[in-house]
């Protein structure tokens, strides 16, 4: 079965929106890592505690979902 005109549409978006989660991820999982979200970090600005690396999974799987939906779409 052919996508409908409005899954074509929204499949480059998906796509997009994908990739953003998967660098957000990407970024909040090397911060937890590396740990220069730290307190004692010259970087940190405001908030002192880190990305939980639960939540960076999360966003990395989601953002991973939402890239293969936009994909299947096209």
């Amino acid at each position: 079965m052919a996508p409908t005109r409005l899954q074509k549409r929204w499949s480059s978006r998906l796509r997009t929106f994908g990739i953003l989660l998967i660098i957000l991820g990407v970024v909040a999982a090397a911060d937890r890592w590396v740990g220069l979200g730290s307190a004692s970090s010259v970087t940190s600005i405001g908030n002192d505690t880190p990305p939980s690396l639960v939540i960076a999974i999360i966003i990395l799987l989601g953002g991973i979902g939402l890239y293969g939906l936009g994909r299947h779409f096209r």
